[in-house]
């Protein structure tokens, strides 16, 4: 199902138990955003933890929630900074679940204040392809995590040097992804989401998944009803993932898709698609 959008509004209003992504190619646009974010949590009494990418874009979001956020002067007392490579790095490596579990603490601690949950966001721009799979069960791990909990999160992404499929899985591990394009915000939502991975739940009273390391595998549907054996789809997979059997197109059981969409688009009859679709909710 559908939720109607209300446009940008819906992700700086964004409520406990979201899981956001912004895509951003100007740092003031991202501050701008953030810092209104960061406003209405403070209106709702929520802990707010900022991780940004670097300490330019420290300085400047401290500066930009020092004008937005009411009442004056409490966003020092409720506003927590820290830098992308020091909160997801530590130790020189990335692993999802201390970043989890860091969140997590943070959570133990605001609720311990009287405060009514944690507002965060965090900067991805760090990440290179060394680690785009664990960083894609992390995301797995935290839609998993957040909507029982009282945490609202929206991740950042830098969209330069980004890479279409990485676009479609990033969007694809989101409630929502909100983007500027001709100078537009634009949101939009995941209708479905089925990424498969194995995940295992820790012991009672834990509150943090441990994602496996396996590889996430993602593979296109097959509509093999719909097919006439033209093997246009095979010939344009750089992945080697397609091939004809019996005159009907079929999937190789090993290897990923890249999402590049290229069977996709010149099938005739629709015999192929993604595992998911993304809808434009709005345009502002």
């Amino acid at each position: 199902m559908i939720k109607q959008d209300t446009g940008v509004a819906s992700l700086y209003k964004a409520r406990q138990g979201a899981h956001y992504c912004l895509l951003y190619k100007s740092e003031d646009d991202l501050i701008d955003l953030l810092s209104r974010y960061f406003q209405h949590g403070i209106a709702n009494n929520e802990y707010c933890i900022w991780v940004a990418a670097d300490s330019t874009v420290e300085k400047k979001a401290r500066q930009a929630c020092s004008e937005v956020v009411l009442p004056a002067g409490e966003g020092k007392k409720r506003i927590e900074f820290a830098r992308a490579r020091e909160w997801y790095l530590k130790g020189g490596y990335f692993q999802s679940e201390r970043v989890c579990k860091s969140w997590f603490d943070k959570l133990d601690y605001s609720l311990e204040r009287g405060y009514t949950g944690i507002r965060v966001t965090g900067d991805l721009g760090w990440q290179d392809d060394s680690v785009w799979s664990d960083l894609l069960n992390y995301e797995l791990s935290l839609n998993k995590l957040v909507p029982s909990e009282k945490i609202t999160a929206i991740c950042s992404y830098p969209l330069d040097g980004l890479t279409a499929s990485q676009l479609l899985d990033i969007a694809h591990h989101h409630q929502r992804t909100i983007v500027k394009n001709n100078g537009k915000w634009q949101v939009f939502e995941t209708i479905e989401s089925e990424v498969i991975g194995k995940s295992t739940v820790h012991k009672p009273g834990d509150r943090f998944v441990k994602v496996s390391k396996e590889k996430v595998v993602r593979q296109p549907v097959l509509y093999s009803d719909r097919c006439t054996g033209c093997g246009l789809c095979v010939s344009v997979c750089e992945q080697d993932l397609l091939y004809l059997q019996n005159y009907k197109i079929a999937v190789r059981g090993s290897g990923s898709c890249d999402w590049c969409t290229y069977c996709e688009a010149v099938c005739p009859n629709g015999a192929i698609a993604c595992q998911f679709e993304i809808v434009l909710s709005n345009t502002l």
